[in-house]
């Protein structure tokens, strides 16, 4: 289990810090290298991300039903209300 979570995101990470390292010889110039420097890390993040959503596919919540409860038309008007509404 730890060798399928944390072996990709390690090897991804490496293989940034690496072309980042040599980036300005080898790769794409310094632009490219900055680039894997800066946002090297997101393919680690990314990894977790996925790895999160598919352990927890299964835990949507049932949906329950609401309970409706029976009410009393005078227990929710409001006479005074009624009576003042319209009133200046």
């Amino acid at each position: 289990m730890l060798n399928f979570v944390f072996a990709p995101p390690l090897i991804l990470s490496c293989i940034c810090i690496f072309l980042a390292m040599i980036g300005y010889d080898y790769f794409m110039g310094w632009g490219m290298s900055l680039f894997s420097m800066t946002f090297g890390h997101l393919f680690y993040a990314t990894w977790f991300i996925i790895i999160y959503a598919y352990q927890h596919r299964n835990d949507v919540e049932e949906e329950t039903s609401m309970k409706h409860i029976k009410v009393n038309p005078d227990m929710i008007s409001n006479r005074e209300f009624d009576r003042d509404r319209f009133k200046k």
